[in-house]
């Protein structure tokens, strides 16, 4: 076995433990509908609010265990200034509802919602233009992506997981990393360290609390994910 493949077995443990003591991902009140829905792999796609001309940049967003793409809608409005928010499901069913992931299949799913929005929205897309979320386990698939071709996912967010970046992948990369989890989410100290371990490395990574919750989102996750993406991926004509 590999020591990638040990690593994303530890991560999915813990994450397991994590989902069964604290409960399943949040669960989102959209707040914008999906202009796109992929039927074929159970992908939500929002479209742009405006489209310029110029071909949009893409975010893409994983969901926790057992939970699922609809997730999306509590940060669609702010994703949805910049271009594409994609949020594919995973492809294992949860006994009890929802969606996992695997190290197997994961990359392969996330490239294929990327393709799916390319096809159906041709010219309108520029998939070099990446951003990439994870929450819980999505996060600690995230990472993997990320430690993996850190150049094809230039920015990332990665949200309340115990990740481990490959600091001597991602040093040089030019990728820019936001970390962040709530006050009270048992990933919290972890997450902020790892944020200060890449920084120290030369890479341009902060942590950002999600405010006084545990293993959820933040309070208004549309606000604090618009301050983070203004981060990772400014809005042209913004300072």
């Amino acid at each position: 076995m590999s020591t990638g493949r040990r690593a994303f077995l530890r991560a999915f443990a813990l994450g397991f433990w994590i989902c069964c003591v604290l409960g399943k991902e949040p669960t989102a009140v959209a707040k914008v509908r999906p202009q796109l829905r992929v039927e074929a792999s159970s992908t939500l796609v929002f479209a742009p609010k405006t489209f310029t001309g110029v071909p949009a940049p893409v975010t893409v967003a994983l969901h926790g265990m057992c939970g699922g793409p609809e997730m999306c809608g509590a940060f669609a409005a702010a994703a949805t200034e910049r271009g594409f928010l994609v949020c594919p499901r995973a492809p294992i069913a949860c006994p009890g509802g929802g969606t996992l992931w695997d190290a197997a299949r994961s990359s392969d799913a996330v490239e294929a919602a990327v393709a799916d929005v390319v096809r159906d929205h041709p010219g309108r897309v520029d998939a070099g233009q990446r951003t990439l979320v994870g929450f819980s386990q999505g996060a600690f698939v995230a990472m993997r992506l990320a430690n993996e071709a850190p150049t094809r996912w230039p920015r990332v967010v990665l949200l309340a997981a115990k990740v481990e970046p490959d600091v001597s992948r991602l040093a040089g990369s030019g990728i820019r990393v936001l970390l962040g989890a709530g006050d009270l989410d048992a990933s919290r100290n972890h997450m902020e360290a790892r944020s200060r371990t890449l920084g120290r490395a030369g890479v341009d990574a902060r942590f950002v609390s999600l405010g006084r919750v545990g293993h959820r989102f933040a309070p208004d996750m549309d606000a604090w994910m618009n301050e983070a993406l203004l981060w990772l991926h400014p809005i042209p004509g913004t300072s």
